[in-house]
C-alpha cells in the first residue's frame, strides 16, 4: 500500500535529517512527501516461460478465415453455391396489362435440401471452432499461459494438466537440469529434464511430463523460450544451491 502524507515547511536541517532516516523522501514544494511502503522479501524471478506468441498468432491467423467461410456456407454464398431449388406455382396474380400470371416459389429440391444439411453443419462447426480459438487467442494475449516461473527459492512448472496451476519444487529437491529430445510415437519432442534427489518430492503422475526417476522429463514444446536456453540458467542455480557432499570419514 503506498501513503503520502504532506507536512509543513521544516527547515533546511529539518529536511536533512529527515532525508537520511527516509531514503525515499522527497522534497515537493518545499514541503516533505513522505513514501511509506510495506517491506516484504521477494525471491527474484529468474525466467519465466510462457505459449510461444508466434503459435498464438497462427491460430489467430486460421481462425478469422474460418469465421469468413462459415458466414459464407450458411449466409452469404458467395464462395460456396446455394442449395439447387426448383420454381414451384403457388398462385396466380394479374399484371400490369390485365393478364394473369403465375406466382411461383423456389423451393430446394431433395439434392438441395442435402446440400443445405451439409452447409449448415459443416458451417456451424467451422464458426464455432473459429471463434473459440479467436477467443483463445486474445486471452493468450490479454494473459499468456504460463509453464514455468523459477525464482531464487525454487521453480514452478506445468505438469499437472493445461487447466491446473502450476507444481512448486525447492530447488535443494534437483541438482541437475537438463534439455533433449525424446521419440514419442514416431515423433521428437523436446523436453526440460530434471533429475530430483528427494524421491519423497518426485511426481507419481505428470499429465504434461514424462515420469522416469530420478528424471522428469517435462515437455517443452510450444514455448516461448526453447528448453536448450533454459536448461543451462536452472542448472546453473541448482548446482548453485546443491548442498555439499558430506567429507568421507576412512
Amino acid at each position: 500500500m503506498h501513503r503520502t502524507a504532506a507536512l509543513g515547511r521544516p527547515s533546511d536541517a529539518g529536511r536533512e535529517v529527515a532525508r537520511r532516516r527516509h531514503p525515499s523522501i522527497s522534497d515537493r514544494n518545499g514541503g516533505l512527501s513522505i513514501c511509506c511502503l510495506r517491506c516484504r522479501t521477494v525471491a527474484a524471478v529468474i525466467v519465466t516461460v510462457g505459449r510461444s506468441p508466434l503459435r498464438v498468432l497462427a491460430h489467430v491467423v486460421l481462425a478469422v478465415p474460418a469465421i469468413l467461410l462459415a458466414v459464407d456456407m450458411t449466409i452469404s454464398h458467395r464462395l460456396f453455391p446455394e442449395p439447387e431449388t426448383r420454381d414451384v406455382v403457388t398462385g396466380q396474380t394479374i399484371n400490369s396489362g390485365g393478364e394473369e400470371v403465375d406466382v411461383t416459389e423456389q423451393i430446394l429440391t431433395n439434392g438441395g435440401r442435402a446440400e443445405r444439411r451439409r452447409d449448415l453443419f459443416f458451417g456451424i462447426a467451422l464458426g464455432i471452432a473459429g471463434v473459440v480459438t479467436l477467443a483463445w487467442g486474445i486471452k493468450e494475449v490479454a494473459g499468456p499461459t504460463r509453464y514455468l516461473v523459477a525464482d531464487g527459492e525454487g521453480f514452478r512448472v506445468r505438469i499437472a494438466g493445461a487447466r491446473r496451476p502450476l507444481t512448486p519444487f525447492t530447488w535443494d529437491q534437483v541438482d541437475a537440469v537438463r534439455s533433449t529430445v525424446v521419440e514419442e510415437e514416431g515423433t521428437n519432442a523436446e523436453v526440460l529434464s530434471f533429475r530430483f534427489v528427494d524421491a519423497e518430492a518426485f511426481p507419481v503422475g505428470a499429465a504434461g511430463a514424462i515420469v522416469d526417476p530420478p528424471w522428469l522429463h517435462v515437455y517443452a514444446e510450444g514455448w516461448e523460450i526453447p528448453a536448450h536456453r533454459v536448461a543451462p540458467v536452472l542448472d546453473a542455480q541448482a548446482a548453485r544451491v546443491a548442498p555439499e557432499p558430506e567429507p568421507s570419514i576412512e
